[in-house]
């Protein structure tokens, strides 16, 4: 009998523990490193200029 009580999940410390994890978010790490985000918004800029630049140099 103790057996199955050591073995069964206890639901106030889970509860306990959902709600601090709740308070206390962990920070997600992204899976993309921070060169690429800075490439990819530095690229879409100069798109973005050649797109009204270009044209008016002609």
């Amino acid at each position: 009998m103790s057996k199955s009580k050591n073995t069964a999940p206890n639901n106030g410390r889970n509860r306990a523990e959902k709600r601090a994890a709740a308070h206390n978010p962990q920070p997600k790490k992204s899976s993309k490193p921070v060169w690429l985000r800075i490439m990819i918004v530095a690229i879409m800029v100069v798109m973005l200029l050649g797109f009204f630049i270009f044209p008016l140099m002609r």
